[in-house]
């Protein structure tokens, strides 16, 4: 087995190989594909490495293809274009899979009246929206026909009168999940919480589950219910069904640290770190980081925002929040985080936020 200094020389040699063939500009936009690949992900490591004991597992030499593209702009538009209808079921489609809905909520004496295709606001995507002879209404995914999520109305219902303690609630909200969940699939209740602060005067319960892979929760494939307690009629069910990929752990938490710092140093220009945690967590692809490398602003008022659009996948990553300084005034100093999603098999930075992810996914559980 080769000592680390060999390895890394090995690496720097092909680095040089690598310049000497190409002009800067060329060597620096190649793409990860065919026979370049594998000498491109030992530069990677190089790189990575660098500031790293040399102790550590140089995983990323495994070949994984790069998975992170380039976000696309775009702004929301309610418009169903007619591109959007070719690659939706037709609403005939929709309409069937809408009664199969209503004969698995025990609605076995409702039919679906009207019916149209819409944008989802939440995510862009296509929906078809399907309403009965009754205040019950449902979503379906417009492209594949998957229940979204389903809502009776309480209006003209007598709903205030009916009361249950927290800890009934949680044993209600466990029965709704098991009895309409898609699968034989393990959820873990992470919060439940109902429409009044004091618990007395609660009349609807609301509960949010994630699905659990082993010690692990995927926030993106959750269910949601909502009911009336002590009759427990169903308000609202709703599905989120972004699957997990479960890629492979080839990154290491200490180059995912130093990923993450380089990134820092790259946008802040500067190392003001004061604190760093990571740890593993299920995380979506999202642009913040690209955006935040541009300079993006919040728009002003009158302002179209524009979206960027990454691609629809949730993996496994180490979530490197990093604590740092900017200085106000010459005495003071302002704490600020930022929170970058490593892709634990590629090393790449899918995503983050500007916010410290451990003290906010504290504040989202209450079980």
């Amino acid at each position: 087995m080769i000592s680390d200094k060999q390895y890394l020389n090995e690496i720097y040699q092909k680095y040089k190989e690598q310049k000497t063939n190409k002009n800067k500009e060329e060597f620096y936009n190649i793409k990860f594909k065919n026979a370049t690949q594998n000498i491109l992900k030992l530069v990677a490591t190089f790189i990575i490495t660098i500031g790293i004991s040399a102790g550590l597992v140089y995983a990323t030499t495994q070949g994984y293809k790069a998975i992170w593209k380039e976000p696309q702009k775009y702004t929301f538009n309610m418009e169903i274009t007619e591109e959007d209808k070719k690659e939706c079921i037709n609403q005939e489609e929709a309409i069937e899979k809408g009664n199969e809905i209503l004969q698995k909520f025990g609605y076995t004496n409702l039919e679906i009246k009207k019916s149209f295709l819409s944008k989802s606001f939440k995510d862009n995507e296509n929906e078809w929206l399907l309403y009965t002879n009754s205040p019950v209404s449902i979503s379906i995914d417009g492209n594949t026909g998957d229940f979204k999520e389903i809502y009776s109305s309480t209006t003209g219902k007598d709903i205030v009168n009916n009361r249950s303690t927290k800890e009934e609630a949680i044993e209600v909200a466990k029965e709704m999940c098991n009895k309409y969940k898609p699968d034989n699939s393990e959820y873990e209740l992470v919060k439940i919480n109902g429409n009044a602060e004091n618990e007395k005067d609660v009349y609807i319960w609301y509960a949010t589950f994630y699905k659990k892979y082993n010690n692990l929760l995927n926030p993106y494939e959750t269910i949601s219910v909502a009911w009336i307690p002590k009759i427990n009629e169903l308000y609202h069910f709703c599905i989120e069904n972004n699957k997990f990929e479960n890629n492979p752990e080839e990154i290491s938490k200490e180059e995912a640290i130093q990923i993450a710092t380089n990134k820092h140093l790259q946008i802040q220009g500067e190392n003001n770190i004061t604190n760093i945690q990571a740890e593993k967590r299920i995380e979506k692809m999202n642009s913040e980081v690209y955006k935040k490398e541009r300079g993006e602003e919040i728009p002003k008022e009158g302002e179209q925002y524009i979206y960027y659009e990454t691609d629809n996948r949730v993996r496994l990553a180490w979530v490197v929040c990093l604590e740092y300084n900017i200085p106000k005034s010459e005495n003071e100093e302002k704490n600020k985080y930022y929170s970058y999603y490593i892709d634990i098999t590629t090393g790449e930075i899918i995503g983050g936020y500007d916010y410290n992810y451990y003290k906010t996914e504290k504040s989202i559980k209450n079980i």
